[in-house]
């Protein structure tokens, strides 16, 4: 019997008491007996590919049917739910595999789901590569994460990110606790030795529980045929942990040294800074340019271009460059669920929120990826101010990804959006623990509200300051009644990166000076706009000390140049909002009450007119 009771986009499922009920509703929906079972297990295996073979066995025990069966109970649950042809916003098809509920889940007790590891579930540990030279150095760690991206494209298995597993590189541990931290049933271990023209990789999987050695292969070839080498290991480590998996195609031919420049980018990857975002950039487009249907190398590049435009590391160009490497690896590729969510990222930072949510479906339906959740939650939810949908996606991403951070690091910013300091207090330290930094954004921001809502002003004033460029951190603006001069003046400048033009405009809310944070946030957008942006993640947006913003007259207009208004006629309006007339009404405010432009409204919670 299933444990408790779940809530999903809208609807409550009692699986004790086999009930579907619609938010806030009293009467249970009603549902046939079959696609009631295929929703509880769908529920209580969220993100994960189910295999028809698996669900005929499920809904017909010991009957032997025909595949539509199967199809006409999807179809009934895909009305009832009532999701449109195509639009997979619960259910999503995996062709000739089987079906993947997308839909972010929570079970009531607020315990994230999956409680126990999923038997589809590996970790990759970093690749010892002894005395190795300087040049080669990372070589163990870029083939590792290879094949945690090949492992888990296109396939049911749930692999760990390399930010969780890898935390394990200087923690001597056993087995079992590893298996046990990340959440996971198996762990891969590896080794690599490279000479001047010859690559030794050896592999062995483990199972977690027991400790107990599952497969192992050892292989030797040419360097230059090290991706043909890797390829291999990816498809016979799939079947080994999931025999019922559909035999992936091989790999086409890799020019060797683009693959040589692809292993290299992916080392750098994990120091993400600006130089080595560069670096990585210029080495994926020497490897593009020696192989251009070389497709993972493209979708790699994507995601570097989109880091550029997410942290301000590029030029005007980069979200041009990151659309165009996304769409040419997916035209050599369309089953790669990095590249779709890399896609979804693109759209989000271009203000093309429905097609991002489809991307990320999209995503969601070829990858089992925690991490996807994270990205959706901090980049799309957030945004658009879902902000129970993106608690769940939250709560997903670190029960799945537990060493992590990114999860923990949206479980702090969305209770502190939803006014719980305590918890936000509490995932933002678990953040720093898994080692985000407590000085750069996000957490510097969580830390600087949690200080000012809580009335230490001057803690809260060193946190501002050190988010900004190193010139004005000696500025004084933070400690009179000035108008932000210096700080306005880098604006004018354009010497800030988006978190700090948001930081400006948040900053001119707690002041109360409504005409400054509209010109400051709209100016923004038309500085955003030239590079064909709408400036990344706006979850600032719905802190409760920006009420006062939000209940002007002038929101609307803003969220309009956001393009916030299409997602929400898709999919519904922000929590605590409805849509009325073409406007965004609070649901406290009777939608013939607006706040008058300049009409002054309750302070907000931990508003103060002095950072």
């Amino acid at each position: 019997m299933s444990r408790l009771q779940y809530e999903f986009d809208g609807f409550r499922v009692d699986a004790a008491q086999r009930l579907l009920f619609a938010a806030g509703a009293a009467k249970p929906v009603e549902l046939p007996p079959r696609a009631l079972d295929a929703l509880i297990h769908f529920v209580e295996h969220p993100g994960e590919l189910l295999s028809k073979r698996e669900l005929m066995k499920l809904l017909w025990p010991n009957v032997v049917v025909e595949e539509n069966n199967l199809n006409q109970v999807v179809s009934v649950l895909r009305r009832v739910l009532g999701e449109r042809p195509a639009e997979h916003r619960y259910i999503v098809t995996a062709p000739g595999r089987g079906y993947r509920f997308v839909a972010a889940v929570r079970a009531l007790d607020g315990e994230p789901l999956p409680a126990q590891p999923h038997e589809l579930s590996l970790a990759v540990l970093p690749f010892t590569n002894p005395g190795s030279s300087s040049d080669s150095a990372h070589l163990g760690d870029a083939i590792a994460i290879d094949l945690i991206r090949s492992v888990s494209a296109s396939s049911r298995i749930r692999v760990a990110s390399h930010a969780a597993s890898f935390a394990f590189r200087h923690q001597p541990s056993e087995l079992r606790r590893i298996a046990e931290t990340l959440n996971v049933r198996l762990v891969l271990e590896g080794h690599v030795a490279r000479s001047a023209e010859r690559t030794n990789v050896s592999v062995r999987l483990m199972d977690g529980r027991s400790g107990l050695q599952i497969f192992a292969r050892e292989r030797e070839c040419d360097s230059r045929d090290l991706a043909e080498l890797q390829g291999e290991l990816a498809r016979e480590i799939r079947r080994a942990i999931d025999p019922q998996s559909p035999v992936s195609p091989a790999r086409g031919e890799v020019d060797p040294e683009a693959y040589s420049n692809y292993l290299r980018a992916l080392a750098h990857t994990m120091r993400p800074s600006a130089d080595s975002v560069e670096t990585s950039i210029r080495l994926l487009r020497e490897a593009a340019a020696r192989d251009p249907q070389f497709a993972r190398a493209r979708s790699l590049l994507a995601i570097q271009y989109t880091t550029c435009v997410m942290f301000g590391f590029g030029g005007p160009d980069a979200l041009d460059l990151a659309r165009n490497e996304a769409a040419a690896a997916l035209a050599m590729d369309d089953q790669n669920g990095e590249t779709h969510c890399a896609s979804a990222v693109i759209d989000c930072l271009g203000g093309a929120w429905c097609r991002a949510e489809e991307s990320f479906r999209i995503a969601h339906s070829l990858s089992a990826d925690p991490l996807m959740s994270g990205l959706r939650c901090a980049y799309l939810s957030q945004s658009v101010g879902h902000l129970r949908r993106s608690l769940q996606q939250a709560e997903y991403a670190l029960s799945v990804a537990p060493t992590h951070p990114i999860g923990a690091q949206m479980l702090a910013i969305l209770y502190q959006l939803m006014g719980e300091d305590g918890n936000s207090s509490r995932f933002a330290e678990i953040a720093v623990a898994l080692g985000q930094s407590r000085v750069l954004a996000p957490l510097s921001d969580v830390f600087a509200m949690l200080a000012l809502r809580a009335g230490h002003v001057d803690e809260a004033r060193a946190l501002m300051l050190s988010t900004l460029p190193e010139r004005l951190r000696q500025s004084t603006y933070l400690t009179d009644s000035g108008t932000l001069r210096e700080l306005e003046a880098a604006f004018t400048a354009d010497e800030l990166d988006p978190p700090a033009r948001k930081r400006l405009i948040l900053w001119h809310v707690l002041r109360e000076d409504l005409d400054a944070a509209y010109d400051v946030a709209h100016r923004s957008l038309d500085r955003y706009a030239r590079e064909g942006t709408i400036g990344g993640a706006w979850g600032a947006l719905w802190l409760p000390e920006m009420a006062r913003f939000r209940d002007d007259a002038r929101f609307d207009q803003f969220a309009r140049r956001l393009r916030l208004f299409e997602y929400w006629t898709e999919y519904g309006p922000p929590d605590g909002y409805s849509l009325s007339g073409g406007r965004l009404v609070r649901a406290d405010r009777p939608p013939n009450q607006p706040l008058a432009e300049g009409a002054e409204s309750r302070p907000a919670p931990g508003a103060t007119r002095e950072p």
